[in-house]
Order: structure tokens, then sequence, then C-alpha cells
């Protein structure tokens, strides 16, 4: 015996979205281009000449949140092409 789960509210969506979905290529791109610019201080070499990436403006840290944008960012660029 198959058991099969009904949502009812799936089946009242519509076919399209009502709204355009999101430029992702724009977004990654501006999120790179405002990152990798030592300008605003998120990306910087530290003492040992390392380049680092801060959290936060201004940040002296080197955390990897910012670098999981750019990875991401690269990843929607490379990998999904038909976005």
């Amino acid at each position: 015996m198959t058991n099969h789960t009904h949502f009812p509210f799936i089946e009242m969506m519509p076919e399209k979205p009502s709204e355009e979905p999101f430029d992702w290529k724009f977004i990654a791109n501006r999120f790179n281009d405002y990152v990798l610019n030592e300008h605003n201080k998120l990306k910087f070499t530290d003492q040992d000449g390392y380049v680092r990436f801060g959290a936060f403006v201004e940040d002296g840290g080197h955390e990897l949140i910012t670098f999981g944008g750019i990875v991401l960012r690269q990843t929607i660029l490379l990998y999904y092409s038909w976005i």
C-alpha cells in the first residue's frame, strides 16, 4: 500500500510566480565587487602578508563568514549558469 500526502495549498499555487526572480548574477557580482575592493575595508592584507576578510566593515579579524559569500558567488556564476 502506498501512502500519499496531500497538500491542498500546493494546488492553489499559480503555475508561474507573480514576481520576477532575483537576478542572482547581478547580486553576486555586486557583492564580489564590494568585498574585493580593499577600499571598502573588508578585504585586507595582515602584517604577515596574508589576505584576510573581515566579517564587518573596518574589522581587524579574519572570520570566514565573508569568504563564504565569495565562495557562494563563485558557485552561482560557475555552476549555475542557468540562473
